[in-house]
């Protein structure tokens, strides 16, 4: 767009080319293997990738609803060097209008080192309307897909095939639909845990889900709900300590703030051991 000169400083010139159509979000797909990390862009109706020189890889993978989603990696099981590889997704908000209704979904596409193509067929089977869609790492990337069974919300735990676009791993269950799904190292096991935000009648809550497991189930906490509408969740490692910290952005009666929660501080008591029981 056009460059305009702040605080009396002489205006630059206009030098390269201008977007033919206004960006409504772009989001940056992280390397994989010897794939080379993008940049995405949402136009008015369709998203363009470019290399970091600004070459375009894809575009017109339209049409789009509400825009960009997520990018990661995710591991291919079947790829055709004989192996598994990593391969960077990229998901998307798209509009399906091949119904008589139309239905808001998130699309999946895969790259390349020069090109992106949408996912085979069938992974929307595996996507619920609105869903947002976390990467995780490890030693094998995949993402988490919140969906619907018999038993209520669950979040999908996927890795990719060349074949059938996705293959399904596992399955977790969540109190409700996930807003927003963040990974970080919650615990010292070197394994990616999941953090996300729900939506009540009275306000956020928040939900847990380690990768260590009881009974062949993730390990999981909920917290009680909060009066309060949650804006933004970031991880990180604040005090160095090996573990990912939470901040969470929330509003509550029209004053924004944020809440910072520690990983890994101390209990400020020890547990008393239950007596021996008498014969």
């Amino acid at each position: 767009g056009d460059l305009t000169a702040l605080f009396g400083a002489p205006a630059a010139t206009n030098s390269g080319a201008k977007c033919t159509g206004c960006i409504n979000d772009a989001i940056v797909a992280p390397a994989c293997d010897s794939t080379p990390g993008k940049v995405v862009l949402h136009g008015v109706d369709a998203i363009r990738i470019t290399d970091y020189t600004g070459n375009t890889l894809g575009t017109s993978f339209g049409p789009l609803t509400s825009g960009l989603d997520n990018a990661g990696c995710i591991t291919e099981v079947d790829s055709t060097n004989g192996g598994t590889s990593l391969v960077q997704a990229i998901s998307a908000v798209t509009l399906d209008t091949t119904s008589s209704t139309s239905v808001t979904n998130v699309g999946l596409f895969l790259c390349g080192p020069m090109t992106c193509v949408a996912a085979p067929p069938g992974i929307d089977d595996a996507l619920v309307r609105g869903a947002a869609v976390g990467f995780v790492g490890g030693s094998e990337p995949h993402m988490i897909v919140p969906s619907v069974d018999a038993t209520g919300v669950v979040l999908l735990d996927l890795i990719a095939s060349s074949a059938s676009g996705v293959i399904e791993r596992s399955r977790m269950p969540a109190a409700a639909m996930p807003n927003r799904i963040l990974t970080g190292q919650f615990d010292a096991d070197d394994e990616p845990d999941l953090f996300w935000d729900l939506s009540t009648a009275k306000g956020a809550a928040f939900e847990i889900a380690y990768a260590r497991q009881v009974d062949d189930q993730a390990l999981e906490a909920l917290s009680p709900t909060n009066a309060t509408s949650v804006d933004q969740i970031i991880t990180g490692d604040l005090d160095n300590d090996g573990l990912d910290d939470i901040v969470v952005v929330a509003s509550a009666l029209s004053q924004t703030g944020a809440a910072v929660v520690p990983i890994g501080v101390p209990t400020p008591s020890t547990v008393v051991a239950d007596p021996a029981c008498s014969p």
